[in-house]
């Protein structure tokens, strides 16, 4: 399958047996710059033959991060065991050093309302621990977009109804 410059920022493919995200698209010279879990970066072009897995912007229910000094290295569930989640796999962050802004978590991880994560930081080298608590709203954008068109639907029967009165 092939990258496109319309369709491919944030897709997780695999190439060279290893998870791939691309974090950058130049329509212009029609490469993406990808990144792989051990952290190499490469240049690819539209062309190259790689698996195309998903897109964790459209596919993956989402939390938004409040605005902190340092960038994301490690997410855990913070339960008995407090798992580590393994970038690319379980979570994607598609800017990293963005301060904030929204991390993606992989939905066969079956997280939901009310579970916590803990988010470890590197701020200045010192690893500095936040949690997250999932919010209600825990969905996908895809999910997000058919349950604002369902309630859309409701709304304009409902306005239909009370102008039939």
């Amino acid at each position: 399958m092939t990258l496109s410059a319309e369709k491919s920022l944030g897709v997780l493919l695999e190439w060279e047996q290893k998870l791939w995200l691309v974090y950058k698209i130049d329509s212009e010279t029609a490469t993406a710059f990808v990144e792989s879990q051990d952290h190499e970066r490469e240049i690819l072009g539209f062309d190259t033959d790689c698996t195309v897995l998903c897109n964790p912007i459209l596919d993956w229910p989402s939390v938004t991060l409040l605005p902190r000094i340092g960038h994301v290295i490690q997410v855990r569930k913070a339960d008995a065991k407090s798992t580590l989640l393994v970038w690319l796999k379980d979570w994607v962050k598609i800017d990293n050093f963005q301060m904030g802004g929204a991390l993606f978590l992989n939905p066969e991880l079956r997280l939901g309302y009310g579970d916590r994560l803990v988010l470890d930081h590197d701020v200045y080298g010192y690893k500095t621990q936040f949690p997250v608590d999932l919010p209600r709203d825990f969905l996908s954008f895809e999910q997000k977009r058919a349950k604002e068109t369902e309630q859309q639907e409701t709304f304009d029967l409902y306005s239909q109804l009370r102008k039939d009165e």
